[in-house]
């Protein structure tokens, strides 16, 4: 390569390393550091909890899973939400979400030290999930009301089979007489 050309290669990787506009990753935290961070997390939670805040509690695990994605730590964060998300006493979880959150954490794979829990809890979240949705409207037969016009057929009918019947009846009578002696 020529001087010029490697000159001008290392000032245009200088100018684009160094753009003002680019967002700078957080440095990953070592293992010691990040369960550390996790374990106070964790006790923040609990504390929201504890107080009912699920809403503050739910941030909390938010903010440690976007910060540390990937992490054992934010795959055991995501267990715990599905939980949050679960308990009844949490009125904006569903079991929906928790589902949601609980299925994030089951795609880490078998090896993650919840998993048989989650499992369970998977279940319980779609059990809860379908005796809330409601019942089917039930099938009602369909009772045709009969309009003006077959209501007057059928009291002609009705006429014209009383006359009948009392002209047999008649018949009869006069039948009965010529039988007796």
């Amino acid at each position: 390569m020529r001087p010029p050309i490697l000159a001008g290669m290392i000032a245009l990787a200088a100018c684009t390393s160094s753009r003002s506009g680019a967002p700078e990753l957080p440095t990953p935290l070592d293992p010691p550091a990040l369960q550390a961070k996790w374990a106070a997390t964790l006790s923040d939670v609990k504390a929201d909890v504890a107080s009912a805040r699920y809403s503050a509690a739910d941030s909390s695990i938010s903010a440690f899973i976007d910060a540390h994605p990937g992490t054992p730590q934010s795959a055991e964060a995501l267990f715990w939400r599905a939980v949050l998300k679960l308990d009844p006493a949490n009125s904006t979880g569903s079991a929906r979400e928790a589902m949601v959150a609980v299925d994030a954490y089951l795609a880490g794979g078998t090896s993650l030290p919840n998993f048989e829990m989650a499992q369970v809890l998977r279940r319980t979240a779609s059990a809860l999930e379908s005796a809330q949705r409601p019942l089917p409207a039930p099938v009602r037969p369909v009772v045709s009301v009969p309009d003006s016009t077959e209501r007057a057929r059928a009291a002609e009918e009705i006429l014209r089979l009383k006359t009948e019947l009392e002209k047999v009846q008649i018949e009869l009578d006069r039948i009965k007489k010529r039988i007796r002696p």
